[in-house]
């Protein structure tokens, strides 16, 4: 019977996308109406009235978020294997540019970071690393800064949260191989 009378549902769904709606904005967000050709408008926090059948309406966080990045295996300058991550502590300025002129903001976000990340890990040597974390971290915090600004994201900072020696190993056919600090595999 429901699948019968399902068509009812689907003509009270295309009459309703001509009725405005209205969609909170709250006050640790804001968003960005997207409008008929092509032109945005800016949500500041509150109540926001829209006409879903010519305009789209998407909200996001502008307060302090913390990302954390996904872990990946580098070299360092001296060739031992290692596995880093990291995190940023941020806050979107522009909400335009960050949802706007960006396809995937977040993703963005996570990219910049590893690639700080591995620029910082594999230009020093293990020790050099260890000896020095707050100037790793000082130096991703400015790495992450000035990319980000042409994100609409502030930084307020970004942290080596996992950083240690690994094993690398290579899957070849039905087997593993550990592979040495060289690449090559172990002499037997």
């Amino acid at each position: 019977m429901e699948a019968a009378l399902g068509w009812i549902g689907a003509i009270f769904e295309w009459l309703g996308r001509f009725l405005p709606r209205w969609d909170l904005v709250r006050a640790n967000e804001k968003g960005v109406k997207y409008l008929p050709g092509g032109r945005t408008k800016v949500l500041e926090p509150g109540i926001r009235w829209y006409w879903p059948a010519t305009t789209e309406v998407v909200v996001a966080p502008v307060c302090r978020q913390v990302l954390n990045a996904q872990g990946q295996a580098l070299m360092t300058k001296d060739h031992k294997p290692v596995y880093a991550s990291g995190l940023v502590i941020y806050s979107v300025e522009d909400i335009h540019i960050f949802l706007v002129d960006n396809f995937d903001a977040e993703a963005s976000l996570d990219d910049v970071l590893q690639t700080a990340i591995r620029n910082a890990i594999v230009t020093r040597t293990f020790d050099e690393i260890q000896e020095d974390l707050a100037e790793i971290n000082r130096l991703l915090t400015r790495e992450t800064k000035k990319v980000l600004r042409d994100f609409g994201v502030k930084v307020e900072a970004a942290r080596l949260t996992e950083f240690s020696l690994s094993q690398v190993f290579n899957v070849v056919g039905n087997g593993l191989t550990q592979l040495n600090v060289s690449g090559a595999p172990p002499a037997l």
